[in-house]
């Protein structure tokens, strides 16, 4: 993208959702104005991932209502491929950046009403002088909100990422430690335990597997 007319176009989506999964891998080189990633803008309700600040900091915008280009402090690298992501859920929305083997997220902790998505969602460009200049590559949009496990696996980070049991009979539950991880505490993770198999074991035959 030339940072000037280059952008790609994406027909209508009709999500109307608040549950949306946006991602891509961008190489920004020289960007230091405010750039659109993924963007889609119908009327006043525009939504997507952008550059903002110097043209490097992640942000994103979700109807008007305080998240409009909200910071995140997440700086992008230039000249460097950067995998990002914005994860909408209803009330809260969780942007991710990573290099491939590590990752940096922030979360914005406040209420995301539907969006329609019924306009053009542009790649590269928001109005006319947003454009991006670099490159960007894989872009996905999923009506759903992705995990941290599936978006850990779109980033290509092999890490282990906690997966909390919802098993009603687990006695052993997860203490996390922020000090040492606030995704991860290994020395207490949740533990299957008798109980827990004996409620697996009382279900089985009663879970048709296959056909």
């Amino acid at each position: 993208f030339d940072g000037l007319h280059d952008y790609v176009e994406v027909p209508s989506l009709d999500f109307n959702s608040n549950t949306v999964t946006i991602s891509a891998w961008v190489k920004r080189e020289g960007q230091v104005a405010d750039a659109a990633i993924v963007f889609s803008r119908e009327g006043a309700t525009p939504e997507g991932i952008c550059l903002s600040g110097q043209g490097d900091e992640l942000r994103y915008a979700w109807n008007n209502d305080g998240t409009w280009w909200w910071e995140t402090g997440l700086i992008v690298p230039d000249g460097e491929w950067t995998f990002a992501a914005l994860v909408v859920e209803p009330t809260q929305a969780t942007v991710y950046m990573s290099d491939g083997i590590t990752y940096s997220s922030a979360t914005n902790e406040v209420e995301h009403i539907v969006q329609a998505f019924d306009g053009v969602t542009t790649v590269g460009r928001d109005w006319d002088e947003r454009n991006f200049l670099g490159l960007i590559d894989d872009v996905r949009i999923y009506n759903t909100n992705l995990d941290l496990g599936e978006i850990m696996g779109l980033a290509g980070v092999d890490a282990t990422v906690y997966g909390p049991l919802e098993v009603v009979s687990n006695i052993v539950p997860r203490v996390p430690d922020p000090a040492v991880d606030p995704n991860y505490y290994p020395e207490n993770p949740d533990i299957v335990n008798l109980r827990d198999y004996a409620a697996f074991a009382d279900g089985w035959l009663g879970t048709v597997l296959w056909p």
